[in-house]
């Protein structure tokens, strides 16, 4: 007996169907054991990493990451929940009526020097005595020392959009600066991966389908072996800065689009990055990525690097609907000498001074509304008579 059309086609829907479910199958399972092994090679080579860490009794191996901050650890300066934030409780993952919860998300300057100088505490404490509108505020401090952009973006996917922010801030790159080298060829795979074994096909772990995430990875063409034209252009004329960055921007976009995910009214901010350039410490001898004293950047070319970083973010803002904070024209015209103790991190005014940038930020996008207050005043009358060198740099 010959089957109807109408037959004919259901059948044919059932058996693609059954095809592509068990092809998806396989792929899950191929996915399975390859992250896995992936998971295995990032907790080891965490482990190597942190042997030769300054801070490592703070952290710990970790599987995704290479390695994170040591839940529960406590010491006199600082103070870390069980969820792996700066913090001396943890977060409830349900949130509290009428609160505005923020997160901070960045590496050591984020971090901060201690429990008591962070931009994430002094913003709470602003929250709390000068802002209108909500009967709590709850700031996240998300930074962990070292990480790079590849390592905040998991974080992102794996623990932040559970905790699902109104507002997110985003103080990152400091790391990918010092990271890519701005007169070699342009890096072939990021340092995380390189560092830590990431893998091509992991970038497209928050694809439904684990068959076109494999499929995708496997699309990736091998990158070519540079020649020695290529590290002789890159010392003469440096990287382009939006080669140079591609990682962080992949990184930036992907942190967006899974906080957006979790929380499509979450308010997105980027900030630039304050650098102590073309200043340097009273004594000369302030601690600087590699590859300036490989190469022997003075002070001023260092300074132009940043610039170009920061360039970088504010066209990352203005492209993806993100709301800029441009801290690094806020601290131009002030005296950075006494503000930073290196080319990123701050004393504890410097830090406080981020947070009422930030703040004032909220207030500009009317998240909040803000009581009057002096104290953002007297800092930046201050740090505010910056030597003569300086207040030429800035800019208008």
């Amino acid at each position: 007996m010959e089957l109807s059309t109408s037959r004919k086609a259901l059948f044919t829907v059932i058996a693609v169907l059954l095809l592509c479910g068990t092809v998806e199958g396989v792929a899950r399972i191929v996915w399975w054991r390859l992250e896995r092994d992936s998971l295995r090679t990032h907790y080891q080579k965490g482990e190597a990493v942190l042997a030769n860490d300054a801070i490592n009794f703070m952290k710990a191996p970790d599987g995704i990451y290479g390695y994170t901050l040591r839940p529960g650890f406590r010491d006199h300066g600082n103070t870390i929940n069980s969820q792996g934030f700066r913090a001396p409780a943890d977060f409830l993952i349900a949130r509290t009526a009428e609160s505005l919860r923020v997160v901070c998300l960045g590496e050591s300057t984020t971090f901060g020097t201690n429990d008591d100088s962070n931009y994430p505490l002094f913003l709470g404490r602003i929250l709390e005595k000068t802002a209108i509108g909500y009967r709590k505020y709850e700031v996240i401090n998300a930074g962990v020392p070292g990480w790079l952009s590849d390592q905040i973006a998991l974080r992102v996917r794996y623990q932040i959009v559970d905790l699902k922010p109104d507002v997110a801030i985003l103080y990152v790159g400091w790391n990918d600066f010092q990271t890519y080298d701005p007169l070699r060829p342009v890096a072939s795979k990021s340092s995380f991966e390189a560092s830590f074994g990431g893998k091509p096909w992991m970038e497209y772990a928050a694809h439904a389908s684990r068959t076109l995430a494999l499929l995708n990875g496997l699309r990736q063409r091998r990158p070519p072996e540079y020649t020695s034209e290529d590290y002789q252009d890159a010392a003469a004329n440096s990287t382009p800065p939006e080669r140079r960055y591609r990682f962080l921007v992949r990184n930036l976009a992907s942190i967006a689009q899974e906080l957006r995910a979790a929380n499509p009214s979450i308010k997105i901010f980027v900030c630039t990055l304050v650098g102590m350039w073309p200043r340097t410490t009273s004594d000369g001898k302030m601690v600087v990525p590699f590859w300036v004293n490989e190469h022997h950047i003075s002070p001023a070319q260092a300074a132009h690097f940043v610039d170009e970083l920061n360039d970088q973010l504010r066209r990352f803002a203005g492209e993806h609907g993100a709301g800029l904070i441009d801290v690094a024209a806020i601290f131009r015209p002030l005296d950075r000498q006494r503000l930073q103790f290196d080319f990123a991190h701050m004393y504890a005014d410097g830090y406080e001074l981020v947070a009422w940038t930030m703040f004032d930020a909220l207030v500009s996008s009317n998240l909040v509304r803000a009581r009057s207050s002096a104290r953002q005043r007297e800092l930046l009358a201050t740090y505010g008579d910056a030597p003569a060198e300086v207040k030429a740099e800035g800019r208008p």
